[in-house]
């Protein structure tokens, strides 16, 4: 919950959730293509073909591992954490989820964080009506165990061979009304729990004694904030770094954004709910969109995974279940405008198991990935496909970590210079670049608004951030963009694929309305030879299925011009020499549309 909480915005409703486990299989990120362009006669096998993608057998994430798991909660008093920076005491109290064996195994450790919620309840069994965002408790209330909503993620993580420790930061709401709502606070919170792990680790202590000792590899840490912590673990890994931990992965979901914090050499995945009714702006995107080229050399990717019909609530079992004396059932985007995909009980929307379901396989799996470097996993952090198991659209959109094997960007798309001089565009009707700067209504505005929107809310790139990106307009088939290649970027056997990330301009006319877009990749070398690529039915280039007819009152639910990532793979582009490809052309063959671009490039 962000910190809104106190404008009337959450919705309290008692519901009983059906559970429907469909297996739908959805299409990669790029795995639906087809080889346009013959090569010309009489050109053999080419020098380079590229690698498969999205070759072998994916694990399934959501499964439990083979370690037996024990939970033990820790709780030293309301009052016994002394926050820098916060003049009144806080708890500190947590849950520890780890295998039973985990001594002296230097396994993997997660920190775990939850955001801003009541922080007190009347009791179990009684009407609700004392919620509070005081602490510590008032008399007749109780501590909201916020900090146990992510037991679920726990458990299956330490089954796999990691340490979980899920923090309660229920005294640091008041912290944060009395800073104006800053997150440093919430943050440094954090690196109190760290402290006292490391102490768990080194020497033990109550309520542990040695269970704890060498049981966590101190060089290997993974942090997970929820809403209002979703900005605060960006802002631990900006600003707070413990020279007892190495933190090697950072993942803000559904986040609050306050700040400019940059992240770079450390692992990023934003996760976005796209029926999120508390930081429905989705403004976490700004992480990434800020960070991807802050540094050169950047050792670690960026990641953000959309999730359609998932809300903002239900990642967290006590923020959602029926529990007596808790709030009830709160969804977030219960009562959505006819029409809309974020409806409750549309068949787009996500219940609370399914959507539990799907955050323990890409929470857990990104943790795997870059703690327990479990490379199987790879296809899944690469866009290359969407499980079966998703029963959702989920996307994936990564921009590589910059090395010569993983990230040859070919047009950031993001300056006139991009689609000037000597890259070539022809046949656009409009082509300009657009950011913030220029405001719905506005000549320049990223969005056309020939089909009106109501909000820039709608414009996640920049509600809060400033990405520059290019947009293209066409009426007529065949418009395109060429990039020449600089030299030391022409031999592409080094790469696995091509991407972009593109969005489709739900608002302009030019996209006729519930139409997927297409777009075409050209290599062409040295020559003379091409060969065209068609990326189709790619969720990214969707008519957004949320209702476009919107409610006053529900914005909240509008739908949102988003980049994601379109990627095809080289091994597609047969007929020519990839170890001469002079240019790179990016065409739109449909008669008229409008598409947002950013970030051309070859990638593993």
């Amino acid at each position: 919950m962000t910190s809104n909480v106190s404008t009337g915005r959450r919705r309290f409703a008692l519901a009983v959730m059906v559970l429907v486990l469909a297996a739908v299989a959805a299409l990669v990120s790029g795995a639906r293509w087809r080889v346009d362009a013959a090569a010309r006669p009489g050109y053999g096998a080419p020098t380079g073909s590229g690698r498969p993608i999205g070759a072998g057998m994916l694990p399934d994430p959501r499964q439990p591992g083979s370690l037996a798991v024990t939970a033990q909660e820790y709780n030293f008093g309301d009052d016994a954490a002394h926050v820098p920076g916060v003049t009144s005491a806080v708890e500190l109290r947590g849950v520890v989820h780890r295998p039973v064996d985990a001594k002296g195994k230097r396994l993997p450790l997660v920190v775990l964080e939850h955001g801003l919620y009541f922080t007190c309840l009347t009791r179990p069994g009684v009407v609700p009506s004392g919620a509070t965002l005081k602490w510590p408790c008032p008399k007749g209330l109780v501590p909201v165990p916020s900090f146990r909503g992510y037991d679920y993620l726990a458990a299956n993580l330490a089954s796999h061979g990691f340490v979980v420790v899920s923090i309660s930061a229920n005294g640091i709401t008041p912290a944060e009304q009395d800073a104006s709502w800053d997150l440093t606070p919430r943050a440094r919170l954090i690196g109190v729990h760290l402290k006292k792990i490391a102490a768990w680790n080194t020497t033990g202590g109550a309520p542990f004694g040695n269970a704890l000792l060498g049981a966590i590899d101190q060089h290997r840490l993974g942090i997970m904030g929820h809403s209002r912590s979703g900005g605060a673990v960006a802002r631990y890994a900006t600003l707070l770094p413990n020279k007892d931990f190495t933190l090697k992965a950072v993942l803000p979901l559904a986040p609050a954004v306050e700040g400019k914090d940059t992240i770079t050499d450390i692992a990023l995945g934003v996760v976005l709910p796209l029926c999120d009714g508390d930081a429905y702006q989705h403004q976490g995107v700004f992480y990434v969109d800020h960070s991807r080229y802050a540094e050169r050399g950047d050792t670690a990717p960026k990641y953000t995974v959309t999730i359609e019909g998932a809300n903002h609530n239900f990642f967290n079992t006590v923020w959602s279940k029926p529990i007596p004396g808790q709030p009830g059932i709160e969804d977030d985007t219960v009562n959505g405008p006819p029409g809309s995909v974020c409806k409750a009980g549309s068949p787009r929307r996500l219940d609370q198991a399914r959507q539990r379901d799907i955050a323990t396989g890409y929470l857990g799996a990104f943790f795997r990935y870059h703690l327990a470097a479990e490379r199987a996993l790879a296809p899944l952090w690469r866009g290359d496909l969407t499980p079966a198991w998703a029963t959702s659209v989920v996307q994936v959109a990564r921009h590589p970590r910059d090395t010569r094997t993983t990230r040859g960007v070919i047009n950031r798309l993001a300056t006139e210079r991009d689609v000037t001089g000597s890259v070539r565009a022809r046949g656009f009707a409009d082509l300009r670049v657009c950011s913030r700067e220029q405001r719905i209504g506005e000549a320049g505005n990223c969005l056309t608004n020939s089909r009106k929107t109501p909000t820039p809310d709608s414009e996640p790139h920049h509600s809060w951030g400033d990405l520059s990106m290019v947009k293209a307009a066409w009426t007529r088939p065949g418009a395109g963009i060429t990039t020449p290649l600089a030299p030391g970027l022409r031999d592409v056997r080094r790469f696995r694929a091509i991407q972009v990330r593109a969005a489709l301009d739900f608002t302009d006319v030019r996209n006729p309305a519930g139409r997927t877009g297409r777009l075409q990749f050209v290599l062409t070398d040295a020559f003379g030879r091409s060969r065209t690529v068609t990326a189709g039915g790619n969720p990214a280039l969707s008519f957004p299925r949320m209702t476009t007819t919107i409610t006053e009152g529900y914005s909240d639910l509008y739908p949102h011009f988003l980049l994601n990532q379109v990627r095809v793979p080289l091994s597609a582009f047969t007929g020519v020499d990839l170890t001469r490809i002079r240019s790179v052309t990016l065409r739109f063959p449909h008669r008229s549309g409008s598409l947002g671009l950013s970030d051309l490039m070859f990638t593993d």
